[in-house]
């Protein structure tokens, strides 16, 4: 528990080693029924905005401290499949005093439709922004179909 700055159970336990007997007991348990802590999520969730325009449409991610080798972007059939995973480790020997900084996996879908070029999608990652452009299929005019009598 940390209050204004200050390690309360940190405290307590110091000046009662009873109180860091049984801290340490339920740390134990704890770890047992939920395994070790970690800031490490497998559903780590990543705001996303997608829009689209003349030219295509766009998907953008979130995704500060994200590597760029750490991300894999799929377009299947019509579903745009943007995954990847944010590492979060302290320097060896670190104890964090507050560490609300999430690490973990994620993955977003887009069903995008099928009037999106498979073969044109790119995608950059500046400031911890991941821009993926879909362009669209070229328009092919209707035709007209003649009916036979056979």
């Amino acid at each position: 528990m940390n209050c204004q700055g200050r390690n309360v159970a940190g405290d307590m336990a110091a000046a009662h080693p009873a109180i860091a007997q049984a801290i340490a007991e339920f740390d134990a348990v704890l770890g047992q029924i939920m395994g070790p802590r970690t800031n490490e999520r497998k559903d780590l969730r990543v705001p996303m905005s997608v829009w689209s325009d003349e030219a295509g449409a766009h998907v953008e991610l979130d995704v500060p401290g994200v590597l760029m080798d750490a991300i894999d972007i799929t377009m299947e059939r019509d579903v745009l499949t943007i995954k990847g995973r944010r590492t979060r480790e302290l320097p060896g020997g670190a104890e964090a005093a507050v560490d609300e900084l999430r690490g973990g996996e994620f993955e977003r879908h887009v069903r995008v439709g099928d009037t999106f070029d498979q073969d044109k999608v790119s995608a950059t990652l500046k400031d911890g922004v991941l821009h993926v452009r879909l362009a669209r299929k070229p328009q092919t005019p209707a035709r007209k179909v003649t009916i036979s009598t056979t």
